[in-house]
Parts: structure tokens; sequence; C-alpha cells
């Protein structure tokens, strides 16, 4: 980010990064996250070998496309284009691991909150923030993963197989919600207020797939690819694949079952 001109806050909420951009004209604060943490899958090929923490749930790539959107939009003929002012922020512990250590945190009083998002509320990071930007899956990776409803704080681009069961609606008070989160001492009513105040909206997914499901067609592209496709949107899982590994396979082809135990 110091690259493109930048000058980003660092050690915010223990590992955090924010920086701010601003066109200098008024308009909206727009963050866009992207979260820093990991998955402790020690079999995972690129784990690390000594903490078995691996990038499997798309980390890297929210990041990736947060600092993308930095250098973007960053550059002085893009910039001059825009009002109001954009917040690129790195969000730490996204996921519950090493739970010890963190509770390590929180007793020693460096942390209150176990996860980042929260943390962020606490600190105030959020509170002239008007649009928050985070990873959304496309809606065919939905499909796939058999999912009947989706709950989220960000509005997903329609869709024809999304349809808004419950709107968006927040909570609306004067005071700014790190204000309100510390006027509670008890942490159980902190974590209410922080789960009403967080403004969601439900989707239901149509015609989402099985757990199991037929392919009448398997195309190999590159792992980098892959994202990318599914993305596109004349995409239909239910009659292409894509791999990034050869398989030993032909559509169309007839084969039998050997052996089969249920567990």
């Amino acid at each position: 980010m110091r690259g493109s001109g930048l000058e980003p806050r660092e050690i915010v909420a223990i590992t955090g990064v924010i920086a701010r951009l601003d066109t200098g004209r008024p308009g909206p604060h727009i963050a866009i996250m992207g979260e820093l943490d990991s998955l402790i899958v020690p079999e995972h090929r690129a784990a690390d070998p000594q903490t078995g923490a691996a990038h499997v749930c798309g980390h890297n790539i929210q990041l990736g496309n947060m600092l993308a959107a930095a250098v973007g939009l960053s550059r002085s003929e893009v910039l001059e284009t825009l009002n109001g002012s954009i917040s690129f922020m790195a969000v730490p512990a996204e996921e519950y691991i090493e739970i010890e250590y963190r509770e390590g945190l929180r007793d020693s009083g460096e942390i209150e909150f176990l996860a980042g998002k929260q943390e962020f509320i606490r600190l105030g990071e959020l509170d002239d923030v008007d649009i928050a930007l985070d990873e959304v899956l496309p809606v065919p990776v939905w499909r796939m993963l058999n999912t009947n409803y989706i709950i989220s704080y960000i509005i997903i681009p329609p869709h024809p197989e999304l349809n808004v069961v419950v709107p968006m609606a927040m909570t609306r008070n004067r005071k700014k919600p790190s204000e309100l989160i510390n006027d509670w001492t008890d942490p159980s009513d902190k974590l209410r207020y922080l789960k009403s105040f967080v403004p969601v909206e439900v989707y239901e997914i149509s015609n989402n797939m099985p757990r199991a499901w037929f392919v009448s067609e398997i195309q190999e592209v590159s792992e980098q690819d892959i994202w990318r496709k599914i993305f596109e949107p004349d995409f239909d899982p239910r009659q292409k694949a894509y791999v990034n590994v050869p398989l030993d396979i032909t559509i169309g082809t007839q084969a039998t079952i050997d052996n089969f135990e249920q567990s």
C-alpha cells in the first residue's frame, strides 16, 4: 500500500492494518476489507511446517483483492473521478482458532473480543464507515455447497437464483457503534449488542445442488483460473466441472462399484 502512496496504520487490534484514501470531496466512507487469518490444516500441501496453518478458506484471495483495489483506486486518473473516502482494512482474527492464545491476550488487556471485526467496532474503526465491502462467494459456489439460506451483512448483487426473504434493516441509534458497545460492562451484553447492531439480509437460494451429482463436461484449467471461471455468469455447475489436475476418466464411459462401505 505504501508503494501506491498510501500511509497505512499498523498494529490495529494487534495485527490489523488500515490505510485511508481521501478524495477531498464529500461523499460516503467505504471500507474494503480483507481478512488476516488461516486454518490449522497441517496435512495441506501449503501448510506452514511449524504451525500447520494454511490459507484454505480464501483469506489470501480476499487480501489480494483488497490490495488490488487499493492499487487501482489510488491511481490519479481513477481518484479524480471519485467522491468521499475509502479505507482498505486488513482485519485480523477472522477464524476461531488458537483460542487459548487469544484468551491470553484478552486476560492481559490487549484485546477484549476474540475476533477482529468486533475489536474494530470496539476501537471505533467502523464508526464513520457508511458501507463495508467484503468477499462474497458467487452464487454457483453456494449452490454447490448445498446451501439453502445465506445470512449476510453485505448486500449480494442480484442473481436469478437468489431471493431476498428478509431485507436488510439496521438498529437506529444516535450514538456511534464504539460508544454503544462501551456503555456495557457485561461482555455477554456486548456480544448481544454486536449481533443486533450489524445489519443483515437473508437470502434464499433456489435450485441448489444435491450433495452429489454428475456433470456432462470436465475442463482442466489452472488453479488460478478456476476461481475466475466460476464467477462467469454463464457457469452452470450442473453441467460443467473445473479441475486443475488431469483425471483418468472419460465422460460417457460406464463404471461399476466394486466395494462400498457405509460408516
